[in-house]
Formats: structure tokens, C-alpha cells, sequence
């Protein structure tokens, strides 16, 4: 008996230094190590708490899953293992399973703000907008100083064209921290969205020595620059970003700059890379510009080329104007401007000057083309 009592004493002695050396080494972070006894120790919500932490952090998500439905079958309101087992599916991409145990926390506990936002956060993920706007409402009403919180409800609101509320709520996340780079750099986007672009250029730069800029700011950066006619300083960070990304807003920003400067040289090749980049709808604009460009510098030949793409990418009136103007000029066959004018005057073009201009320039073209036949 006395034996057999000291057979006990010394199995619970040592599942008590089993179980010390397990937390030990999930408090030293050894996690393999805490797994490997962990295995063999009793499945206590407690035990099973630990064994399922070790198992998510080693990425053993499927025996991470089971520990923690091991621990809801002992107890089915254990918010902890709720909470992961939604976090485990989010990562997954499983979200039909995540968004179920996510709204679980909220019916256990309707005062955790938190709970609120993870679901916001889950339902955005799942493209469920109105949803997450309510989650993140509720998520607010209960702590309206969560920097997070009144962030991503700026975006929702911004992404539904609501700009007031959007710069409202984004002001008082900055106020809550002047320091915080995800909010400047959502106030930067805040302020360029309202073409307040000195105010972009301000947020952007606080950023300077603490992140580099990924190529969406830096073109915002460099486009701001342009607007508040920091024209050098625009040119500097969109040829920088041109090591990064060439594309044709890049090129289009730079031609903008350099013809704001009249290097013109620069601006055409700009422009001219623009339209071979473009896979957006702006080919008329970048062809409008280069025929800009040209008359100018006075190539009218090259000029009515660019006028006359304009108008077949976008068929504006005006853009047969210039042309009719531009071939009065260049042609010693004055008929081809008089098509030219006639063929704007056909448009019915809203522009009573440039109507009227039109007409008498066709009656005297006439008139001096009739003379040089007599």
C-alpha cells in the first residue's frame, strides 16, 4: 500500500514538473517543445488552451482546429477558442466559416467593441459592405477612440462618395494620433481626393524618413507637385518613379510638367510614351496635348495629325476647329480648309464665336479662292 502510494506521489510530482516545463517553454516561446509534452498531459481547457496556441503558432492549423473544438465541447461559450477558431478560417479563406464564429463572440458578448471590428474587417473581406458599415458603427458607439475603427468607417464612407463624413471621421483618428503613419498617409489620400493638393503634398511628406513611398503615393506625390506648380520638384519624383513603375499616367504627368516648363522635347517624348502605354480612355488627351504642343512650335503638319487621332479617340467638336484654323494656315489650297470649317460647322458645335468665326472665314476663303481664279 505504502508502495503503492508513493507510485502516486511520484506520478503527480512529475506530471506537476511536466506541466511546469510545458508553460516554461510557451512562456519562452519554445512552442515544439511545449507541443511535445503537452501531448501527453491531460486535456484540461487550460492544457488544451496551450497546446492549441502551439500548434496555430508552428502553422499546424488542422490539429490547432481540434484543440480548440476539443476545448467548445467542454465548454461551448469559451470566447478564446471561438475567437481563434474564426481567425484560423479567416486565414484560410474559408470565410462563410469565419464570419460564423466571429458572430458567435457577438451573441456571447454584445459589449466588445472588439468583436465588432472583426467581423467589420471579416465582412469587407467578404465584399458584404452594408454589414460591415453597421459592425463598425457598433464597433464606434462602443469606443469611439479606436484610431482602426474610425479609419476603415472613413473608407467605407469615402467609397460611397460621402466625403464629408469620410474627412470627418479621418480627422478624429488623426487627432487621436499626429504620429500614426497609416493615418497620415490616409490624410494624404483624404486631401488629394479633395484637390487639396498642398495639403497632400504636407501629409506625404511627413512621411519622408520613415517609410519609403510605394509607387501609388509617389505618383500621387509627384502629381501634386504638378498641381501647386512645383514643377521641378514634380519632375524629380516622377522621373525617380519611372525605375519603379512606367506606366502612362506617369508619362502623361511627366509631359504635363516638362511643357509647363516649355521643354518641350522632353514633353513630346513623354506623351508620345504615354499613348504607347495607354490602356485607359485619356489616348485623346494625350494626342490633344501633342497637337497643343506642336502648333506652338509651329509643325503644323504634325500638329493636324495629333488633332485629327484626338478627335477619332474623342469626337469633339473643337478638335476639328483647330484643325480647320491650322490647315488655313499651312495649305496654300485654301479648300481644304474650307472642308475643314465646313465639316465643324456641321457639328453644330455650342460655340457661337468659334461658329461664327468658321462662317466668315469660309465666305472669305471663297471669295479670295474665286479671285485667284479670274
Amino acid at each position: 500500500m505504502i508502495k503503492l502510494l508513493l507510485i502516486f506521489q511520484l506520478l503527480f510530482i512529475h506530471a506537476i514538473c511536466q506541466a511546469q516545463t510545458a508553460n516554461d517553454f510557451f512562456t519562452q516561446q519554445q512552442y515544439a517543445k511545449a507541443l511535445t509534452l503537452l501531448q501527453d498531459m491531460d486535456t484540461t481547457v487550460a492544457n488544451l488552451s496551450m497546446k492549441a496556441t502551439c500548434e496555430s503558432r508552428l502553422g499546424l492549423l488542422k490539429e490547432a482546429k481540434k484543440s480548440y473544438l476539443q476545448i467548445l465541447n467542454q465548454d461551448s461559450t469559451n470566447l478564446s477558442a471561438i475567437a481563434q477558431l474564426g481567425s484560423i478560417y479567416d486565414q484560410e479563406y474559408d470565410l462563410p466559416k469565419a464570419i460564423r464564429y466571429y458572430r458567435q463572440l457577438i451573441q456571447i458578448d454584445s459589449t466588445n467593441s472588439y468583436y465588432y471590428k472583426i467581423n467589420a474587417q471579416l465582412a469587407i473581406k467578404a465584399g458584404l459592405k452594408s454589414e460591415a458599415f453597421l459592425y463598425f458603427a457598433h464597433a464606434h458607439r462602443l469606443n469611439p477612440k479606436d484610431i482602426g475603427v474610425l479609419r476603415d468607417l472613413s473608407e467605407l464612407f469615402l467609397a460611397n462618395d460621402q466625403l464629408e463624413e469620410a474627412d470627418s471621421l479621418l480627422h478624429l483618428a488623426y487627432l487621436q494620433d499626429t504620429t500614426s503613419l497609416q493615418t497620415i498617409m490616409s490624410k494624404a489620400k483624404m486631401e488629394y481626393t479633395k484637390k487639396e493638393y498642398a495639403e497632400a503634398v504636407r501629409f506625404l511628406l511627413k512621411t519622408k524618413g520613415r517609410i519609403d513611398l510605394n509607387p501609388y503615393y509617389q505618383k500621387m506625390l509627384g502629381y501634386s507637385f504638378l498641381q501647386i506648380d512645383s514643377f521641378d520638384l514634380a519632375i524629380s519624383h516622377l522621373e525617380k518613379l519611372l525605375h519603379e513603375e512606367s506606366n502612362e499616367y506617369t508619362h502623361y504627368y511627366l509631359a504635363t510638367a516638362y511643357s509647363k516648363k516649355e521643354q518641350w522635347e522632353n514633353a513630346i517624348y513623354h506623351f508620345d510614351l504615354a499613348i504607347k502605354d495607354a490602356i485607359s480612355p485619356n489616348l485623346f488627351v494625350y494626342h490633344a496635348n501633342l497637337g497643343d504642343i506642336y502648333t506652338d512650335l509651329h509643325q503644323n503638319r504634325e500638329a493636324l495629325k495629333q488633332y485629327e487621332e484626338a478627335y477619332r479617340y474623342k469626337p469633339d467638336p473643337k478638335y476639328i476647329f483647330f484643325k480647320a484654323r491650322l490647315a488655313d494656315e499651312y495649305y496654300k489650297d485654301k479648300q481644304i480648309a474650307i472642308n475643314q470649317y465646313n465639316r465643324y460647322l456641321k457639328t453644330k458645335h455650342f460655340q457661337k464665336e468659334w461658329n461664327d468665326y468658321a462662317r466668315k472665314r469660309v465666305l472669305y476663303l471663297k471669295e479670295l479662292k474665286h479671285l485667284s481664279n479670274k
